[in-house]
């Protein structure tokens, strides 16, 4: 089992995912990319999730919010407002780099 599914429940990734999605609907460096079928973009989204997860597994902040692991922190109204979530702006910023280092379609 992936380590970062024993950290998030799978629904915690569901949910993750889901607000990434979100935030990309209106990222400029996601519009700039072209991505060329969906598969592609599940799978950059995928990647962003874990990416995320994997800095909220080391941050202190998220440790002592998931100390039960059939609660998702996300679900939590504290999760949505940026100004509550001292790691968003670092969660962001790896998801535009994600994106921003992908060749673009020509």
């Amino acid at each position: 089992m992936n380590p970062l599914h024993r950290f998030l429940s799978r629904a915690s990734m569901q949910v993750l995912e889901h607000h990434i999605k979100e935030w990309l609907v209106n990222n400029p460096a996601f519009q700039r990319f072209a991505v060329t079928t969906s598969r592609q973009a599940d799978e950059m989204i995928r990647k962003a999730a874990e990416m995320s997860a994997q800095q909220m597994k080391n941050n202190p902040h998220w440790q002592n919010m998931h100390h039960n692991q059939n609660m998702s922190p996300f679900s939590r109204p504290s999760f949505a407002p940026p100004s509550m979530n001292p790691n968003q702006n670092n969660v962001m910023s790896m998801i535009s780099q994600l994106f921003n280092t992908q060749q673009p379609r020509r």
